[in-house]
């Protein structure tokens, strides 16, 4: 019998994180999965399916159920997220993971989210609250042919998401990600394929550029093939083998920087 997912709510109830509960302790890392869908849906295939997976890799993985009304969203998805960072952090000790080593993994719009708060966690106009407070930083990110800049998209899509998101609050450019990529955003993994109809690949090869530009250690996966959307990728092993590259990967963040020296905790900002 499979297992009902249980959750930790925000207190406002607009957000809330599934996971299935374990008692098994020691966990390597927390991985926040941000599931995509376009700002539409939250896709099911990218979210507990690919937590069971990392589960299986020894990491504690949650599943973030943002907002998607109303719209315009802004920037509340990804203050969304933070709370969720934070949380995680302030609760690692009883879900039995590090604190010091929470990841976010988003696919699509899902990395559009998870990007975002990489690259935008110190901003005070998004975060007044906590001017300074790096609690909500992601340590690491794991991005699957993420939506970096909605330009980017056919006119038809750009337009859409732009409708879901832009508020008076918020400018174009704040959701165009590789162009506020600082020395404080994490280390990154990406995946994408060159194939890819919807997200057009060149989106994760920018944000790997802007990110290689300020030294973050990041790696980019890039496949030949497959179309949008693959998930696990379980009907081509070639690809479906992204999930486990990301976990070794994960080694390079948590454990040494490109130069073979320990990073500090939340990138030395």
């Amino acid at each position: 019998m499979t297992k009902m997912p249980e959750s930790i709510v925000q207190p406002d109830g607009s957000a809330w994180l599934g996971y299935e509960g374990g008692s098994e302790k020691n966990r390597r890392a927390g991985v926040i999965i941000c599931p995509g869908g376009g700002y539409e849906i939250i896709a099911p295939r990218e979210g507990m399916p690919v937590a069971r997976e990392f589960e299986r890799h020894s990491l504690r993985a949650f599943v973030l159920n943002y907002s998607l009304t109303p719209v315009p969203l802004g920037m509340r998805p990804v203050r969304e997220l933070a709370w969720a960072v934070r949380t995680l952090r302030e609760r690692s000790g009883e879900l039995g993971f590090p604190g010091d080593k929470v990841v976010v993994c988003g696919f699509s719009a899902g990395g559009h989210i998870a990007a975002s708060l990489g690259v935008h966690w110190k901003n005070r106009k998004i975060f007044p609250e906590s001017p300074g407070d790096s609690l909500h930083r992601p340590d690491a990110m794991i991005l699957a042919y993420p939506l970096i800049t909605p330009g980017s998209l056919p006119p038809e899509g750009a337009g859409y998401i732009m409708a879901k998101l832009l508020d008076d609050s918020t400018s174009v450019d704040l959701f165009s990600l590789d162009k506020h990529v600082t020395s404080g955003a994490p280390p990154t993994f990406i995946w994408h394929t060159a194939a890819d109809s919807l997200v057009p690949v060149r989106n994760s090869i920018s944000f790997f550029e802007a990110l290689n530009s300020e030294g973050i250690p990041a790696e980019l996966h890039i496949y030949p093939r497959g179309d949008h959307a693959l998930a696990l990728a379980a009907k081509d092993p070639h690809i479906a083998g992204w999930l486990a590259q990301s976990v070794e990967w994960l080694k390079y963040p948590f454990i040494m920087g490109e130069d073979g020296n320990s990073i500090p905790p939340n990138g030395g900002v």
